[in-house]
């Protein structure tokens, strides 16, 4: 255990825990001006006497940035459905099986074409039979019953099980003869891939966070008796829309969207880490 802590303060765990972490925070104390523990921070952070409360702060951060990172395994698990919600609900599962149909069956169609025309198969189809090949190849295992219900999990699945059909090899205990064997410069490559997918990953989680927070603010903040007492229709949605509930209404979908970005990133580079 002694000897990681060193390394919690590399590039890779500033980045990939560290930096979420504070951004989650921040936006947690930005929902919560109007409380007295995120008032007291932005007096500490505007004040040049502040310096030894911003400085607690900055070891608390670190802190649950250590906390994050022991949970780093479950949150992959989650996103890859190996654990609820994803695993539980068969929605997840239809939808990437829909996904692979409508890639797969366009392949199959242009491979038994190429196998009856031959050399007559014309070289634009052999261009988006290359092109089919290379995103299934990255997207899904080869194997349909190695499928998962998610897209981050099927791309990860994929990688993993790549080396295994194609050279007869498991990849994960190969890698671990592998890795003692790198250049320190290819493991500064892979180390940096990580880190932003744990960056991407953490975000992700957070910024869904987020967004609950701001709509369970929303909906604990509204006045409903003064909603039920509406004369009519534009004057509860005016009641609703009052500019600080408008705010953090505009927070949460903007959450959402983060949340959502921050989960396509983490997928576009799972085929470096």
């Amino acid at each position: 255990m002694l000897s990681t802590l060193p390394k919690l303060a590399e590039k890779a765990f500033i980045l990939g825990f560290f930096l979420p972490t504070l951004l989650f925070v921040l936006a947690v104390a930005a929902l919560s001006h109007d409380h007295p523990w995120a008032m007291k921070l932005l007096a500490a952070a505007s004040q040049k006497d502040g310096w030894d409360s911003l400085a607690y702060f900055v070891v608390a951060v670190w802190a649950l940035s250590v906390l994050l990172m022991m949970a780093n395994h479950a949150q992959f698990q989650i996103l890859e459905g190996y654990r609820g919600p994803f695993s539980k609900i068969s929605l997840f599962q239809r939808r990437e099986r829909r996904r692979f149909e409508t890639k797969e069956i366009p392949f199959r169609v242009l491979n038994a074409e190429w196998k009856r025309l031959g050399d007559a198969f014309p070289q634009d189809d052999k261009k988006e039979w290359l092109r089919l090949r290379r995103e299934l190849v990255r997207e899904f295992p080869i194997n349909p019953d190695d499928h998962l219900p998610t897209r981050f999990g099927n791309a990860i699945r994929a990688f993993e099980v790549y080396s295994r059909h194609v050279y007869g090899a498991d990849s994960i205990p190969l890698w671990l003869h592998l890795s003692t064997v790198v250049s320190k410069e290819f493991q500064s490559v892979l180390d940096d891939a990580r880190a932003q997918a744990n960056c991407a990953v953490n975000i992700c989680f957070f910024a869904a966070i987020v967004s609950l927070i701001a709509v369970a603010r929303t909906v604990w903040g509204l006045e409903w008796s003064a909603l039920a007492s509406a004369p009519d229709l534009r004057v509860a949605i005016a009641a609703f829309f009052k500019p600080a509930n408008g705010v953090i209404v505009v927070a949460a979908i903007a959450s959402a969207v983060v949340s959502r970005l921050a989960y396509l990133f983490s997928i576009t580079d799972q085929s470096v880490i």
